[in-house]
């Protein structure tokens, strides 16, 4: 079973030594996504809807790079920071 590192360009996670994901199988596994533009700024300070926005635009960013989109999810875990409750699993809708 191959593992393919996911590659971004810019990839503003690099300086940090972290990866966007891999690919194995066909699946695509990302590891957690912030509201961090390609350039490595923080967007939408105290702006959640900005936030959101930002952090799905990093989803999508790293899913086209694994050659898969938004469209294509099969489970996607969200947790969020300060959150009351535990990581939720939201399935497709496929």
């Amino acid at each position: 079973m191959a593992a393919t590192p996911i590659h971004l360009d810019p990839d503003p996670l690099a300086p940090y030594r972290i990866s966007p994901g891999y690919v194995v199988n066909g699946m695509a596994y990302l590891s957690g996504h912030a509201a961090i533009s390609e350039s490595g700024e923080l967007v939408g300070v105290g702006d959640f809807d900005a936030q959101a926005e930002a952090t799905f635009q990093s989803l999508e960013r790293t899913l086209q790079a694994a050659g898969s989109d938004l469209s294509k999810r099969r489970l996607l875990n969200c947790e969020v920071s300060g959150s009351p409750s535990p990581t939720r699993r939201t399935p497709s809708s496929k």
